[in-house]
């Protein structure tokens, strides 16, 4: 049951992704030129390719941002990791020590 209802919103949002590209693609197929202006570079294109590339160039630098995100916090992670483990192994050895200073201290007999 949980496939077909993963499978069927796998559908709609597709359908909802494709469905207005494909509205873009056939109202702006004219090509454009794109020139960049410092540079001798001018490109020919049909307009929804340049939409299109905006639009994969957005995800990407996202993408990397968030990767990048996600590379400080795992390193935050290890080293407040490293931390815990050094403090609990500290605790240990003082627990271990007042058991010991217990177990040592001579105990006088009640009157």
């Amino acid at each position: 049951m949980l496939g077909r209802v993963t499978t069927l919103f796998k559908i709609i949002l597709i359908s909802l992704i494709l469905g207005p590209l494909l509205l873009l693609a056939v109202q702006n197929s004219q090509p454009v030129t794109l020139t960049m202006h410092p540079l001798p570079y001018e490109a020919r294109l049909p307009l929804f390719l340049f939409a299109v590339m905006a639009f994969l160039s957005g995800i990407l630098c996202c993408g990397i941002v968030l990767s990048l995100k996600q590379l400080g916090l795992r390193r935050e992670a290890a080293r407040l990791k490293r931390r815990t483990e050094a403090l609990e192994n500290e605790l240990a050895g003082i627990k271990h020590e007042a058991r010991y200073q217990t177990a040592m201290t001579p105990t006088v007999p009640a009157p």
